[in-house]
């Protein structure tokens, strides 16, 4: 069984002494809601595998899917490639990303935030996915000194997430690479403010060259060289520092 944070209601339903639970100080309570496999090792030294799952309780998870946002796409995973003729962009629900100004449409929510979009690449077979986000504020953590002084703890960033999307190539197809690029320009064009577009490592000079002539800073981006982007994932996940819009594919 995965080791959890215990409601009172659990915490009844255990005999007394149980070797199974542990007293832990309030002030700790953080370092176990980020992490808890790694606060038992390295607070309670108590022994725990170092690979474990990056959320023990999918409830986490699930809390931070904004059930009022839908996914701003038609379908959840878009058939794209070099034989199929609609551009992404034809997929959008414009009521759920645009707001029409009567004059014009503009981005929905938070138009003057920075974006960055990630595109993680595949040829055919596999999924290509996209996703759009930035920061939409900032969120202080108060807290009181060892004198009873209310302080700031940490100032963190709020994630807003536009979209997640998938793109498959049809059978006997492959990914046009071309059509993202139009896809990401119709988004600047619809008043966007695209700061960055990053891709994973595969195959990705064409991709990169393309929205480099059209304008764009874009870099490379692997999250597997180290498990800083998994813990801060984590982080923004457990703290509910994220706005998500809903998706059963990713659910």
């Amino acid at each position: 069984t995965s080791s959890r944070i215990l409601t009172e209601e659990e915490y009844k339903t255990f005999p007394e002494n149980s070797p199974s639970l542990l007293a832990v100080p309030v002030s700790a309570r953080p370092h176990f809601e980020n992490d808890i496999n790694a606060a038992l090792r390295e607070l309670a030294g108590i022994s725990s595998s170092p690979t474990h799952l990056l959320f023990e309780d999918p409830v986490i998870v699930k809390n931070v899917w904004n059930t009022d946002r839908p996914n701003p796409f038609k379908e959840e995973v878009i058939p794209i490639g070099l034989k199929t003729h609609l551009p992404i962009s034809a997929y959008l629900k414009e009521e759920e990303i645009f707001y029409d100004a009567g004059f014009s449409l503009t981005p929905k929510h938070h138009p003057d935030m920075l974006r960055v979009i990630h595109i993680d690449l595949s040829k055919n077979k596999d999924l290509t996915g996209i996703t759009m986000a930035g920061v939409s504020s900032l969120k202080e953590y108060r807290g009181r000194n060892l004198v009873g002084e209310t302080i700031t703890n940490a100032i963190t960033p709020q994630i807003f997430v536009d979209f997640s999307i998938g793109l498959k190539a049809p059978q006997g197809d492959q990914i046009d690479y071309e059509k993202i690029q139009q896809f990401i320009s119709f988004l600047r064009k619809m008043g966007f403010n695209i700061f960055l577009v990053t891709f994973d490592q595969f195959a990705s000079v064409g991709p990169m060259q393309m929205l480099v002539k059209d304008g764009f800073t874009v870099d490379n981006l692997s999250v597997d060289r180290t498990d800083t982007p998994y813990r801060f994932l984590r982080d923004v996940v457990s703290k509910k520092n994220i706005d998500i819009p809903y998706s059963k594919a990713l659910e």
